[in-house]
């Protein structure tokens, strides 16, 4: 199971790199960005992380191993923001909002939400008024909606739908007439 690309025909669908030979890839979540196709994918050796690929054997390569030694990083829903990747993945500092230049530099963690190792699972992002805004947890206002403007500094929580710690659900955003609907 590896990451295969078609110009409809037979002759023409050729397998694009064997990113791992002992099992297969299983090459998912695929998001166009900077010129290249990013996708989730296994090497054998680093669990789930974040690939690229320029449609060549020899321009696919893994970005980051986000998370080393954990099984997998899982990068997914993924969104572009200021020319720059933006997507979710789990990191010692639990699931968080990161975004990527295509480098491995240039891939960071936006803003640890939920402290420490905490999950905030910062998902469903939406650009809005010159801000990426997203559901994510940060272990004391529950599930609410956040925004940034790519920085740390610029990453805040916008409404929380609760008093409390109480948990509530954000299951999508969507932009429409000057509001966002959730």
């Amino acid at each position: 199971f590896e990451l295969w690309k078609s110009d409809g025909s037979i002759a023409g669908t050729v397998m694009v790199k064997d990113i791992n030979p002992d099992s297969g890839s299983n090459a998912k979540t695929m998001f166009i960005g900077h010129d290249a196709l990013y996708f989730s994918a296994t090497n054998g050796s680093s669990g789930y992380e974040l690939f690229k690929t320029d449609g060549t054997e020899a321009g696919t390569v893994l970005v980051a191993d986000l998370y080393p030694g954990y099984n997998h990083s899982s990068p997914d829903r993924f969104n572009i923001f200021n020319n720059e990747l933006y997507f979710s993945a789990t990191t010692a500092s639990g699931f968080e909002l990161m975004k990527t230049d295509g480098t491995t530099a240039g891939t960071v963690i936006v803003k640890d939400i939920n402290l420490g190792s905490g999950h905030s699972y910062a998902s469903k992002t939406v650009e809005f008024n010159g801000a990426l805004y997203f559901a994510a947890n940060d272990g004391v206002n529950g599930y609410a909606l956040w925004k940034t403007d790519g920085t740390t500094e610029g990453t805040a929580l916008a409404v929380d739908f609760y008093s409390d710690s109480s948990s509530g659900s954000v299951m999508h955003l969507t932009v429409f007439d000057d509001y966002i609907y959730l």
